[in-house]
């Protein structure tokens, strides 16, 4: 079971997966994550009015997933979790400001 979820203000963590990369970089930026199933998720900082990360579903592939919902600031993984029982493929760091769009793709090897 892969797990991901959110660290600090700059960091997305993920566990379980045997992707390239452990960890994020993403500070000001929201990750999109592929998963071979078909799944993708978006993970951002912060939820409005928390210093909590957030994660979306944007599509659901077909593999079973669970998500935890964080509202706390003082949890000791003050972001919700992702869990699946699928593989990463790839995943993209995501700037939206000042009215332009910069992306950063990255594939598996």
């Amino acid at each position: 079971m892969i797990r991901i979820y959110g660290a600090s203000d700059d960091l997305v963590e993920i566990e379980g997966s045997k992707y390239k990369e452990d960890e994020i970089g993403c500070f000001d930026h929201n990750v999109r994550i592929w998963f071979e199933d078909g799944t993708v998720i978006l993970v951002g900082y912060p939820k409005p009015g928390l210093g909590v990360w957030w994660i979306s579903i944007e599509q659901a592939g077909t593999a079973i997933f669970h998500i935890e919902h964080c509202n706390d600031d003082d949890a000791d993984i003050y972001s919700d979790i992702f869990e699946i029982d699928s593989e990463i493929v790839r995943h993209e760091v995501i700037y939206v400001g000042d009215g332009c769009k910069q992306e950063e793709q990255h594939e598996t090897d």
